[in-house]
């Protein structure tokens, strides 16, 4: 998906929505490292995951109090695992 498939920048959920659209699906799992990607996934109903991979904006992610934070995107596959196992 790239903004030639929607209207709309981020923080604005249009480019989430579309892929969820062609997908097929009803629930996503969002996973950004600034506030734009995780308002974007917050306003398209998704889970949130915070990537932590700048010390500089790693508070400011932590402070939008996202559904989850990581700072080595294998740690993504733990989180999927448990989300699947409830």
């Amino acid at each position: 998906v790239c903004q030639d498939d929607h209207q709309k920048p981020k923080p604005a959920p249009d480019g989430i929505l579309y892929a969820m659209k062609q997908l097929g699906c009803t629930d996503s799992i969002y996973v950004g490292d600034s506030i734009s990607d995780l308002l974007a996934g917050r306003n398209a109903g998704s889970t949130v995951i915070a990537a932590l991979t700048k010390i500089e904006k790693e508070q400011g992610l932590i402070d939008f109090e996202p559904d989850h934070a990581v700072y080595e995107l294998a740690e993504i596959r733990q989180i999927l695992q448990k989300n699947h196992e409830q």
